[in-house]
């Protein structure tokens, strides 16, 4: 099978924040990233709960996602989902688009990248 990705993945370990409008949010972690985008394991008890407060997670729906910038998080960025698949009966992994980033943005994403591909290469 051919990778067709514009750019590679790499396997990573981060917590990550899904931003709601009552600032509750939900921390997922992250197992993939990308200088394009990135996937995470999300619970079925995170994504009904999202569902209830009116966010529906479908594909091609956009959120902000809070992201680790200097060890801590910091960096607020629009995904849009590209895929949700069921891994069990509680467990799913989603993978998001990071769209159209910022410089400094790009930059933070392509350290955290740069930091998995290090980490990859051990």
């Amino acid at each position: 099978m051919i990778d067709r990705r514009f750019f590679p993945r790499y396997s990573c370990e981060m917590q990550l924040k899904i931003n709601t409008h009552d600032e509750q949010g939900f921390i997922v972690e992250a197992n993939e990233i990308s200088e394009a985008g990135l996937s995470f394991k999300i619970t079925l008890t995170i994504l009904n709960s999202l569902f209830n407060i009116g966010c529906s997670m479908e594909i091609g729906d956009r959120f902000v996602m809070t992201i680790p910038a200097d060890n801590q998080f910091g960096l607020d960025i629009e995904c849009q989902i590209m895929h949700l698949r069921r891994l069990s009966q509680e467990n799913y992994q989603m993978g998001v688009w990071f769209g159209q980033l910022q410089d400094n943005e790009q930059a933070i994403i392509r350290r955290l990248v740069n930091d998995a591909s290090s980490n990859h290469d051990e």
